[in-house]
């Protein structure tokens, strides 16, 4: 039996549960076959079922039962106890007290330790019962804070990344003092700002806003910012530019998003600011 349970350990498969009924009422009911076979100097028979140290492995073995955290077994294990019991008083000559007889020391004793471990095993099945609702909790409890978590795992790698899109130094141009910063409201935003340098020395400073917050946002922000560098370095218009952008922003973003779009054209030369 425990070559089978270490096999099943190995190879991470469950045991069936006829198994573990097996193996309950085995260990249930070897008390009863120790009070049967054993010989008890000095007790008459009949006592044997009740002057023996016997009595409380039937307790212990009912017990243990709980660790399986099957509550059918703990009192399927009771079950056993107390019929294995009664089958060994049987055995060594009890006879249950006859209605409308008086029953003797002995008789009442054993139906009452019968009925005293049939109880035990339904007690532990109740707290079997309640240990596994506390377990499974607990495990529920453990696999949402996992996968809690994983998500802030998640979202840290997309701030740290988002983050790490936006320009990490100010640009050099005449006339002009430029600096950004970036603090979105949660881990991701749909906040950013960018810089562009024209072939003919004008920087184009860009602000987008994308509608809501969080991971959906942050990746259209992300897309807007690839539109908006693709455009202003192959169109030859700013105008024509921006109506790139438009069109290739409505074509992904879904119905009710929307993503505001401002850019400022600086010029060195004339030290002038259009807005677009």
């Amino acid at each position: 039996m425990l070559r089978k349970v270490t096999s099943a350990l190995h190879a991470q498969s469950k045991l069936s549960a006829a198994f573990w009924y097996f193996s309950t009422a085995l260990e249930a009911s070897v008390p009863s076959w120790a009070i049967a076979f054993l010989p008890s100097q000095g007790v008459d028979v009949v006592y044997r079922p009740l002057a023996t140290p016997l009595l409380l492995a039937f307790g212990i073995f009912i017990i243990l039962s709980t660790l399986r955290l099957r509550p059918w077994i703990s009192i399927f294990s009771g079950f056993i106890a107390a019929t294995s019991y009664v089958g060994a008083a049987l055995y060594l000559g009890w006879r249950p007290p006859v209605i409308g007889t008086p029953a003797s020391m002995a008789q009442s004793a054993v139906s009452l330790n019968a009925i005293t471990l049939l109880a035990t095993g339904l007690v532990a099945g109740a707290i079997t019962g309640e240990i596994r609702k506390h377990l499974q909790a607990a495990l529920r409890e453990a696999e949402t804070k996992r996968k809690l978590e994983a998500v802030q795992h998640d979202l840290q790698v997309a701030r740290s990344i988002q983050q790490s899109l936006l320009p990490q130094q100010s640009p050099q141009i005449r006339g002009f003092e430029i600096a950004g910063w970036n603090q979105p409201a949660d881990e991701t935003g749909g906040d950013y700002f960018d810089w562009n340098s024209l072939p003919d020395g004008k920087l184009i400073v860009s602000l987008a806003d994308v509608t809501g917050h969080g991971i959906g946002p942050a990746l259209i922000a992300s897309v807007c910012r690839a539109y908006s560098r693709a455009s202003f370095s192959v169109t030859r218009t700013l105008t024509s530019a921006f109506e790139h952008i438009n069109q290739a922003l409505s074509a992904d973003l879904s119905t009710g998003r929307f993503a505001t779009f401002v850019a400022a054209v600086c010029c060195p030369e004339c030290a002038d600011v259009e807005l677009l």
